[in-house]
């Protein structure tokens, strides 16, 4: 185990089981990205069975590499443009506008019954 001198944290040294599931995690990745969906039951597995991680430590790995997926495809939508529709960019800002309220009431009205129901 290697230790920081800074904070006194001690860090793992990388083994062959984390290497592979970095690998595998990639390729999870590159398939749930081309899918348009965030990959997250895909990590949670292979970082907690095959790279050997706590699950509490897992999921907040999965839930890292899902957001930083999503920031990575956006910023892709943002720079590619359609030759189909005039040059435009591939997000359609009208529909994400009249979307966008309904998904806050629905967070907003699921947050409220997830405090009420047990």
């Amino acid at each position: 185990m290697m230790k920081s001198r800074e904070t006194n944290v001690e860090f793992k040294p990388l083994s062959p089981p984390m290497v592979k599931g970095g690998v595998l995690c990639f390729i999870a990745a590159a398939i749930s990205s081309a899918g348009g969906v965030g990959g997250g039951a895909l990590f949670l597995p292979v970082l907690a069975i095959i790279a050997g991680l706590e699950l509490k430590t897992a999921s907040s790995f999965s839930t890292f590499m899902v957001t930083g997926g999503s920031i990575v495809n956006v910023i892709c939508s943002l720079i590619i443009k359609s030759p189909k529709f005039g040059d435009k960019c591939l997000i359609d800002f009208d529909i994400a506008l009249l979307s966008e309220p309904c998904m806050l009431l629905g967070v907003s009205i699921g947050g409220q019954v997830q405090c009420c129901l047990p």
